[in-house]
């Protein structure tokens, strides 16, 4: 039921499974994407960090789109692109932002088929960093959806706009 005979001339006849007629999918098809990264500001080093991590995994880039200095790479591996971001948040100081875009219906299985896409800005301040905020001196301690930090002269903790953080 989920296997499909591959019968070529001279060779003799292979089952497929599921998973294999996929990936022969991903292959055949320059056009199929199941995600994206959105890299915006990144410098062309840690560019070619990430480009590494995805050139030795079985991901592959089928297109890629470049608006001044930022980069749209199409990846043919949703699970995978949810792996790079967890990478490039532990690697980086970078900020992601995640959204959904319902691609099509799967008829037999009865599902829907999203496209992911992952947005990852370069933060200028890292956890620790010291800065000026509102004429105070202030130490980050998290950074994330909720930026926070403690004012340095009073010890008192305060939540910072992220708009702030990549200024």
């Amino acid at each position: 039921m989920g296997t499909e005979f591959d019968i070529t001339p001279g060779k003799k006849a292979e089952r497929k499974s599921t998973k294999e007629k996929k990936e022969d999918f991903k292959k055949s098809n320059e056009n199929y994407f199941e995600g994206v990264l959105q890299l915006r500001g990144w410098p062309e080093d840690k560019f070619n960090q990430i480009f590494e991590f995805i050139m030795e995994s079985s991901c592959r880039i089928t297109k890629h789109e470049t608006h001044g200095e930022d980069i749209d790479l199409y990846l043919t591996s949703q699970k995978f692109l949810q792996q790079l971001a967890k990478w490039m948040t532990q690697r980086f100081n970078c900020q992601l932002s995640y959204s959904n875009t319902l691609h099509t219906r799967d008829t037999r299985a009865n599902k829907d088929l999203y496209r992911v896409t992952v947005c990852a800005r370069l933060l200028k301040h890292n956890a620790g960093s010291i800065i000026d905020y509102k004429g105070e001196k202030v130490k980050i301690t998290s950074l994330g959806a909720k930026p926070s930090g403690i004012i340095i002269t009073t010890g008192k903790r305060i939540f910072l706009d992220p708009k702030i953080l990549q200024e």
